[in-house]
């Protein structure tokens, strides 16, 4: 994945994700459209951001994440 622009929408900074990436997840219909979900954005150093997209509800924790691709 190569380097993205950060954008001002609506007065929130926007950074899109590659759709072949989001179809690895679940989060592309059949007919190619983006699904809508809940996303959980945490900063979690000086430039650096966790975006997550809850399975169930819940927010899985860093350790949980640690070796899944």
């Amino acid at each position: 994945m190569g380097f993205k622009s950060l954008v001002d929408r609506d007065g929130s900074g926007t950074v899109t994700i590659d759709k072949q990436h989001l179809k690895l997840d679940g989060l592309v219909a059949e007919d190619g459209s983006i699904k809508e979900a809940e996303a959980h954005v945490q900063r979690v150093g000086h430039g650096s951001y966790l975006v997550r997209f809850p399975e169930g509800g819940e927010v899985q924790s860093l350790n949980e994440l640690v070796g899944r691709a």
